[in-house]
């Protein structure tokens, strides 16, 4: 989805998009950097947070910087700043699960109404429209071409991916990455080298991002039936 967004986009925009989005990011800890007890300090978690970014996320030529690190709440809350604006993400402090939106349940649950989450350039207000046999042809034959759907039960992303198929979703190849229990990634995900929410798996390649119906056509080779 990187690639997918031009250099006017502001970089929240690039940042939140680029790999899963306005849910949970999953960086996997390398076992790069000092760690005490098992955990990460703060600055050393908002290094490798800012680093992350730059890294996998943000275009070439574009530079996040670190202002600002602070415990809260059981997690190290990251203030950067990108294109002249800044923002907050979310690490845990053994520096494996990054989110990069802290969400309010109390305000979400007063208001009534869910957290807004950023479209991509892709997506458009008029999506193309299939008949509900049409998504469910192709979710059965995503399962079948033994494509895969890595995602987290905490991704909003994911939930849009499954949404875009309506009831077809149960036929979808789903694999959920995050044990809902310990909040840690399981280890068939962490086998798949999975860093990012949702991802696609085609063939043995991964392909990271929302996906349109059609793109999961293309990518997958099955062909969606205009008639029946």
């Amino acid at each position: 989805m990187v690639e997918k967004l031009g250099k006017n986009l502001i970089a929240v925009a690039i940042v939140i998009a680029g790999l899963i989005i306005a849910g949970a990011f999953l960086y996997v800890n390398q076992g790069k950097g000092e760690k005490i007890a098992g955990l990460l300090t703060a600055q050393q978690a908002g290094e490798k947070v800012i680093n992350f970014i730059n890294q996998y996320l943000v275009e070439p030529g574009m530079t996040v910087s670190l202002v600002a690190v602070a415990e809260e709440r059981g997690l190290y809350k990251i203030h950067f700043e990108a294109e002249g604006q800044e923002y907050d993400s979310y690490v845990t402090r053994d520096g494996k699960l990054l989110f990069f939106q802290g969400i309010d349940l109390e305000r979400s649950i007063e208001t009534g109404t869910p957290e807004e989450q950023p479209t991509t350039e892709g997506e458009s207000e008029t999506e193309e429209k299939f008949s509900e046999e049409q998504l469910e042809i192709l979710a059965k034959c995503l399962s079948d071409k033994g494509a895969k759907f890595y995602g987290s039960f905490g991704c909003g992303w994911c939930e849009h991916q499954k949404e875009i198929f309506g009831k077809a979703a149960q036929y979808l190849p789903y694999i959920e990455c995050v044990d809902k229990e310990t909040q840690q990634m399981t280890p068939q995900c962490q086998e798949a080298e999975i860093t990012g929410f949702p991802t696609w798996e085609f063939n043995g390649k991964k392909n990271t991002g929302l996906k349109t119906v059609r793109e999961l056509a293309e990518l997958s080779g099955c062909p969606i039936r205009t008639s029946f």
